[in-house]
């Protein structure tokens, strides 16, 4: 469907005057009005009712009017790709991520760093939970996934591990606990717990959870979100203890302190994921990218 004709339906829909709605995408009303009635006719039902004085969106105009925006949306950004990729640029990596990868200073001087070696190299950040990564990198929904350990085994995607995070807890800034520099998991036992919801053994949620089973304990009365800052947030409200990757202490939440924990295997490992009959080049070079700066450390 053409997309001047969907836009010209949008902008009119916004506007309900044909002249201001003309000017916006640039073109005479006559050509407005006639996008106008051979969207109508494409579509066979009437999307305005008009006369000399004003205009009005029909209530099939009104039905239609969201998916419109977003079909257009969709387009625009199609239409925007399409010119980048035709000006010059080799290749689009789209880059899924758990949201704490984004403020560990390994990752972020890695993307830093390949979008100043690499800027015709477009990077399409798509945040999305461990499980639903791994399934877009199998359907060939995404290049490359940034991840936490533990994982589900898939023979067909290749891992390259990137840093280890120790784990801290994060205690309102009034509990008992805050007094200490260090806390044990057995002092964390009877705490209600605010987990990640990652599926049962998996990711953070899987690596929070593994630091009670090697104790031998359960957490006590867990809560799940999807947001660690979520989870930091409620810890701030009293709702309970949060166990979060270091990098986590950067996000400057009021009435919460971060205490490390008193065991060593207290860590979550952050890894890079891809399939490993990508096609896509610029995945390649990307991988080669990483792998020479973790060479370099």
């Amino acid at each position: 469907m053409d997309l001047r004709k969907l836009k010209s339906f949008t902008v009119l829909a916004e506007t309900l005057h044909f002249a201001r709605a003309a000017a916006e995408v640039n073109l005479t009303q006559p050509a407005l009005s006639n996008h106008i009635k051979a969207l109508e006719k494409d579509l066979g039902i009437r999307l305005f009712e008009r006369n000399q004085r004003s205009v009005s969106l029909t209530m099939e105009g009104k039905v239609l009017l969201g998916d419109v925006q977003h079909a257009v949306n969709q387009l625009v950004l199609l239409e925007k790709t399409a010119k980048r990729l035709a000006a010059g640029y080799k290749g689009v990596l789209r880059l899924g991520y758990v949201g704490t990868s984004v403020l560990d200073p390994t990752v972020m001087n890695i993307i830093r760093e390949f979008r100043r070696r690499c800027a015709d190299i477009d990077i399409i950040p798509v945040e999305s939970d461990v499980n639903r990564q791994l399934l877009l990198l199998q359907q060939g929904q995404l290049d490359l996934a940034l991840v936490r350990k533990p994982l589900p085994v898939f023979r067909d995607l290749a891992l390259l591990d990137l840093v280890k995070n120790k784990l801290y807890v994060v205690l309102p800034a009034h509990h008992p606990l805050a007094s200490k520099k260090r806390i044990s998991v057995e002092d964390l036992a009877n705490e209600p717990l605010i987990l990640q919801d990652d599926p049962m053994g998996v990711g953070l949620g899987g690596a929070v959870y593994n630091i009670f089973q090697r104790k031998g304990l359960l957490p006590h009365n867990t809560h799940l979100t999807k947001e660690v800052n979520v989870a930091i947030a409620l810890v701030a409200m009293g709702m309970g203890i949060a166990v979060v990757p270091d990098s986590q202490r950067s996000l400057l939440i009021q009435d919460v302190v971060y205490r490390e924990i008193d065991d060593a295997q207290a860590v979550t490992q952050l890894s890079l994921c891809w399939h490993k009959k990508i096609k896509n080049q610029s995945v390649k070079l990307f991988v080669k990218h990483v792998e020479a700066g973790l060479g370099a450390e």
